[in-house]
């Protein structure tokens, strides 16, 4: 479904005809023929699961997530895959916060502490793509070693979790380091924020 053609120059574009029989090319410049090989099998992958309307296998959404942007933004040129909304931490925050701008104050206060939290630990120049649930898992240690009660982890968790879930959906990760992770329910726009406090205080009986 996918060929390499090598131009005079050393240049390698990878050709295939899409659904709707249009011929599309994808140039990639002076590589060498393994690499150039190594694409058209995943080009051809994408193909075979468009056409069947199933998703696409594991391991090319592995490998569509590894890949650099300069290839990424080639392949969704061409109808391949979706453009990357974002890549780092830092850009995927504010993407989120504006996304929950018709919550409460309160509400957003607490997404803003996980933010803080989320950001201190990996830096915001972190690739999303370079999160692994280890670091996701360390991360949730790392509230309770500072002093955070198990409720308070456990919400933090639980607005790092529809953080990392959101991306899932947007298919920019193929899924989220943070899914094993146990954490509470992140509020909704119709939802009030509950502190660990009253959490707390409702597991006392109120006391």
């Amino acid at each position: 479904m996918a060929s390499v053609t090598s131009l005079p120059d050393g240049k390698k574009r990878v050709q295939f005809v899409a659904p709707g029989r249009n011929r599309k090319t994808i140039h990639l410049g002076k590589v060498d023929k393994r690499y150039a090989e190594s694409v058209r099998v995943r080009v051809e992958a994408i193909l075979g699961a468009q056409l069947r309307s199933e998703p696409i296998d594991r391991e090319t959404s592995e490998w569509l997530g590894s890949i650099d942007d300069w290839l990424h933004s080639k392949l969704a040129a061409v109808g391949l895959t979706k453009g990357r909304q974002c890549r780092t931490l830092g850009e995927w925050m504010e993407m989120f916060m504006e996304s929950r701008a018709g919550l409460k104050p309160e509400s957003q206060r607490k997404l803003e502490q996980t933010r803080t939290k989320l950001e201190s630990f990996f830096g915001k120049d972190r690739l999303l793509q370079q999160v692994s649930a280890e670091d996701a898992s360390r991360w949730r240690a790392g509230l309770g070693k500072a002093g955070l009660s198990e409720a308070a982890v456990k919400t933090h968790t639980g607005n790092a979790k529809t953080m990392f879930g959101e991306l899932v959906h947007r298919e920019v990760l193929v899924r989220s380091p943070f899914a094993h992770l146990k954490g509470g329910v992140t509020p909704t726009r119709n939802s009030r924020y509950v502190t660990p406090e009253e959490t707390e205080a409702a597991a006392r009986g109120g006391t």
